[in-house]
């Protein structure tokens, strides 16, 4: 039936976010969600119950063992260790080597040493490495203050649970046999490379939008992308998923190959995107809407747009327990929910809900908000699909032939918005909330969910009254 996927999704989000996320008001959603499944789904309600209890089942046990690992760690002084990683999931500042991996027993960490070859890791041709030595645990930081960034959270939702300084280090970066993850590992950092030759606007918008790689200092300096609401379109998202989609489309037409064999190939394409792009949160729900869509054009399923994001929501929860605790994870699901509600509306109107939609997300992370933001994007948007998209590809091209006077212009147009938004976002009128209560943020975000399913402009009128009545009905929460 209908609507069941869609369903089930959001009551075993709700189950996900209370018992990984430990936010127990969620519940709350819970109820109200199973409650909608049982009158409507009775039918399902047997496969429900397994589903629930599986899931159940499968998220406890997880914090259990992270837990315990935990524990196990902080109880040893010291243990001797040997960690397997790979040189695009490290990097070097003033000597100190920070990156992520793996142990021998499975576990993930982060890590960090002082090794005396650390900076000669940048020149390495060597990716699957691995380190041997002394470990030191030291348990993940925790916020200090109520706006800052909260670390402990951001490295459990990705399962790591300690941190660990190497100390004796006796083999510092011992070459493995690549495999094919290894291989992806190369090409990655093979392109990061290439891009270097490139002019510095063509090098930062080049990697961030094609390649899904934002270097170290980037909103630094284009500072004005994060006030200005910009940060959506430099994250690695559904953007890059679709762009490729089309490219392969585009190869298997001038191959000759069936669409089946296109389509069931693109399969092995969402695994290479996934491993080369560090198998970022933000990616995982574009990824595997693309791997439903899939099976959609060849007849696996039947499932309609929201029965499909369902199913897509819940099989991330498996893979990432954590995703929605992240703002990645976060914007996009909203995102992709808001889409799909204005699926049949014209782009400004889309641009404009969706800027609104994403709002009181925004304000919960950033704890401001730049009304300058919705007019922004409704510029960027079409300005970065008809110009800017273009523009670089035909830099990208002409580049080694010697044709410079594109990537030459290019990078102009690149340094302007560089200008431009610097400026815009140095204007007055930015909102600073600090983090509101989350009833607000909950329900200003349901409230324009309702004004995207009825896409009515008038009810945008009564978003500061709502907000007004949350604020004012506070104390009784």
């Amino acid at each position: 039936m209908s609507g069941y996927g869609f369903w089930l999704g959001v009551w075993l989000a709700s189950l996900n976010i209370a018992l990984v996320g430990h936010e127990w008001w969620v519940l709350v959603i819970f109820v109200y969600v199973g409650g909608i499944i049982w009158f409507n789904y009775q039918s399902h309600w047997w496969l429900t119950i397994l589903l629930a209890g599986g899931c159940f089942l499968y998220w406890q046990n997880r914090e259990i063992q992270l837990h315990t690992a935990e524990l196990a760690w902080q109880s040893q002084a010291q243990r001797h260790v040997q960690l397997i990683t790979y040189q695009t999931d490290c990097h070097v500042e003033q000597g100190q080597v920070y990156g992520v991996g793996k142990l021998a027993s499975g576990e993930k960490v982060c890590f960090r040493y002082r090794g005396q070859h650390g900076d000669s890791l940048r020149k390495s041709s060597v990716e699957k490495m691995m380190l041997t030595g002394l470990a030191k645990a030291s348990p993940l930081e925790k916020r200090c203050n109520l706006y800052g960034f909260n670390q402990q959270q951001y490295w459990l939702s990705k399962g790591v649970v300690v941190q660990l300084t190497l100390n004796a280090v006796s083999t510092e970066f011992a070459a493995m046999s690549d495999d094919g993850f290894a291989l992806i590992k190369r090409l990655q950092r093979l392109s990061i490379d290439w891009f270097t030759q490139f002019p510095e606007g063509i090098r930062d918008f080049g990697t961030a939008l094609l390649l899904g790689q934002v270097r170290e200092h980037f909103y630094q300096d284009y500072e004005g992308l994060i006030p200005l609401g910009l940060i959506h379109l430099f994250s690695i998202s559904g953007f890059q998923v679709v762009f490729y989609w089309r490219l392969w489309q585009w190869v298997g037409r001038c191959l000759g190959l069936y669409q089946e064999v296109t389509w069931l190939s693109w399969v092995f394409g969402l695994g290479f995107i996934w491993v080369f792009a560090n198998q970022v949160a933000s990616l995982l729900r574009p990824i595997l809407a693309s791997l439903a869509e899939v099976w959609q054009r060849i007849g696996w399923s039947r499932w309609s747009p929201l029965d499909r994001y369902g199913y897509v929501l819940i099989v991330s929860l498996g893979c990432l327990p954590g995703v929605l605790l992240t703002i990645a994870g976060q914007l996009s699901f909203l995102l992709a929910l808001g889409l799909m509600l204005l699926k049949s509306s014209p782009a400004i109107w889309q641009t404009l809900f969706l800027n609104l939609l994403i709002a009181p997300l925004l304000v919960w992370h950033t704890y401001g908000w730049h009304p300058g933001a919705i007019l922004v994007n409704l510029l960027a948007i079409p300005f970065f699909s008809a110009v800017l998209i273009p523009g670089l590809l035909g830099a990208l091209i002409t580049w080694p032939l010697g044709i410079t006077v594109v990537a030459n212009g290019m990078n102009s147009v690149i340094k302007g918005i560089q200008y431009g938004t610097n400026m815009l976002a140095q204007l007055p009128g930015e909102l600073v909330f600090g983090r509101p209560p989350k009833v607000i943020i909950i329900g200003l975000t349901m409230f324009m969910l309702a004004a995207c399913l009825v896409q009515k402009l008038r009810w945008l009128w009564a978003l500061p009254i709502v907000g007004l009545a949350l604020m004012l009905a506070r104390p009784i929460w």
